[in-house]
């Protein structure tokens, strides 16, 4: 229990300290202009003090994460149908992941998937909202933290009541690594990736769900919204490629990520075009 702790303090202080800082200054240089308003003090204490919450919420959204990955143990230990989600899964499943993780290009797939898979999912998280942030555009500043939050609150019912062990986890124990868990192969990875995540919680793929999610909210975005699309769409690839989630996850997870897309743009719908922000006026 004592090294779990401090596996998920390590995570979370390299995710606030480093890669929230690291990845929104990063999404600022390379997707917007140099000229113009974008890089002086006033605008930035005009945007954080107009926007700055959802960027509080990104932080916030680790506390449940967290609380989640504690109570799941506890929780699936007592329901009494606890295999039977996989067992279903694995019955129409089986022989996909051995097909993918057997094409061709091994030595180059594997340690590339593995970066989108770790850096990228934070990434996408981070550099939607931070670039909507620094953007002023809080419409879609506060779809992007929505989503996030929305996509967890969906997700998490089935992640305590309906548990669906990983793919590399459910064909171990049988089939002595028939699909193996290919990220797991480097340190970073292994130090960091399960320090708050459970390897029963594949049912909807969050990384699915969350960045399709960030590049539906990203859409229109001058030249950011291009970049968002196809890392969203490397990142579900690398959650069937290193042998994480069912396909079955990653429908779900499409299909949450385009529930919660009309929902965050129902909630901050488009402004009128006489009301949207002088400085995305600018950039536009």
């Amino acid at each position: 229990m004592g090294d779990t702790i401090v596996g998920a303090i390590r995570t979370v202080a390299l995710l606030v300290l480093v890669a929230l800082p690291l990845t929104a200054g990063a999404a600022n240089l390379l997707f917007l202009p140099r000229g113009g308003p974008w890089w002086t003090l006033a605008h930035a204490k005009a945007v954080l003090r107009r926007h700055g919450l959802a960027l509080v919420a990104l932080v916030a959204m680790l506390i449940p994460e967290n609380l989640e990955s504690a109570i799941d143990p506890w929780v699936t230990e007592r329901l009494p149908w606890r295999d039977a989600p996989t067992a279903f899964i694995r019955g129409y499943e089986d022989g996909l992941h051995q097909a993918i993780q057997a094409l061709p290009g091994r030595e180059l797939l594997q340690p590339f998937l593995s970066i989108v898979y770790l850096v990228g999912f934070p990434v996408i998280i981070i550099a939607t909202t931070s670039l909507s942030v620094w953007r002023d555009d809080g419409m879609r500043a506060r779809r992007a933290a929505g989503a996030y939050a929305l996509c967890f609150a969906f997700a998490l019912p089935f992640y305590l009541l309906l548990p669906v062990n990983e793919v590399w986890f459910a064909h171990d124990p049988a089939n002595h690594g028939a699909v193996q868990q290919l990220a797991l192969h480097y340190p970073i990875v292994r130090d960091n990736l399960y320090a708050f995540n459970e390897v029963n919680n594949c049912l909807p793929s969050l990384h699915t769900a969350i960045s399709v999610a960030m590049a539906l909210v990203a859409r229109g975005v001058p030249r950011y919204g291009r970049f968002a699309a196809v890392l969203a769409s490397l990142i579900v690839a690398s959650t069937l490629y290193l042998g994480i989630h069912w396909a079955t996850d990653v429908v779900a997870g499409l299909l949450l990520a385009v529930v919660v897309d009309r929902l965050v743009r129902r909630a901050w719908p488009d402004l009128p075009a006489q009301a949207t922000p002088a400085t995305v006026a600018v950039e536009a």
